[in-house]
């Protein structure tokens, strides 16, 4: 299982990210079994202190503590900070079990999005948030989360939409807060499978079994690219200067990098990849459909 992992990340660490390299050399997940060494890189999957594996994990994201917060797929959220896991579910208040997105906004809030509806935690204080006080959603089925390029928050569901949260309503979200940007006849109804926003304001949207297109002007354009009957992630990182867009498919697929103006192949991953996070000891997760 590692080896399409160690690809994966020896891609995403390009050299004009080398950045990445210095923070991570020499650091190793600390918890879990089955390590793998690789060169400088140590791998492990994660078990919780009982144990037991993570569920598939379909996203991460980092809060401002440095804790990683991984959805999962019908165990709820887990919460790691160094040796400490916390487990968020349905029986501590959440609206569901079965997630899609996790993310955090530029407030330090932690927005999940579910099959039930989206839950947004600010400091102690739980929301929840679904199509019964939410009227703006014209669904529960709330499939990726994320921010925009100005420190607003973007929603894609299972129906089509798009949604913009702004910034200015992020620690007390109400139902006039959602601005409605691609609307489901727009999409023809097809799930989001992501969105990601770059610094220019393009709008890149996965559509599931439909590729990507860019949303301009409120009009899809849709880019040559391979296997537009795919679904795809984005994933970016950034080091100040640089913010490429990357794009791979959910397992046994080309990962693809969009680089002046066309999209170049690269490796080819094993499992579906939900995400990555980055742990401030330097430690990097990467959330699987095999787990974390």
């Amino acid at each position: 299982y590692c080896m399409p992992f160690y690809a994966l990340i020896q891609y995403c660490i390009a050299p004009q990210r080398a950045f990445v390299i210095a923070v991570l050399i020499g650091h190793a997940c600390v918890l879990g079994v089955a390590p793998a060494e690789h060169g400088n890189w140590r791998f492990q999957y994660l078990t919780n202190p009982d144990g037991v594996w993570v569920n598939e994990v379909a996203s991460l994201t980092e809060d401002d503590s440095g804790a990683i917060w991984a959805a999962t797929w019908g165990e709820g959220i887990q919460r790691i900070s160094d040796a400490t896991w916390e487990t968020f579910n349905e029986r501590s208040g959440f609206v569901g079990d079965w997630q899609y997105s996790v993310t955090r906004d530029t407030l330090g809030g932690i927005w999940v999005g579910t099959g039930d509806g989206m839950c947004h935690i600010q400091g102690n204080v739980l929301t929840n948030m679904t199509t019964e006080n939410t009227p703006a959603l014209d669904t529960n089925e709330i499939r990726v989360i994320r921010n925009d390029s100005s420190g607003n928050l973007l929603i894609g569901t299972g129906s089509g939409t798009v949604y913009r949260c702004l910034q200015s309503h992020l620690s007390e979200p109400h139902p006039q807060a959602w601005e409605l940007i691609i609307s489901h006849e727009q999409s023809s109804g097809a799930a989001i499978m992501d969105l990601l926003e770059t610094a220019s304001n393009q709008l890149w949207v996965s559509l599931k079994f439909q590729g990507m297109r860019l949303w301009e002007d409120n009009m899809w354009r849709v880019p040559d690219m391979p296997r537009k009957d795919r679904s795809f992630r984005f994933s970016h990182f950034e080091d100040g200067q640089l913010a490429p867009l990357v794009s791979h498919a959910f397992g046994g697929d080309t990962m693809w990098r969009f680089e002046h103006g066309e999209w170049i192949p690269s490796v080819t991953v094993a499992h579906g990849v939900g995400g990555f996070a980055r742990a401030k000891d330097g430690t990097l997760y990467i959330g699987t459909s095999e787990g974390l």
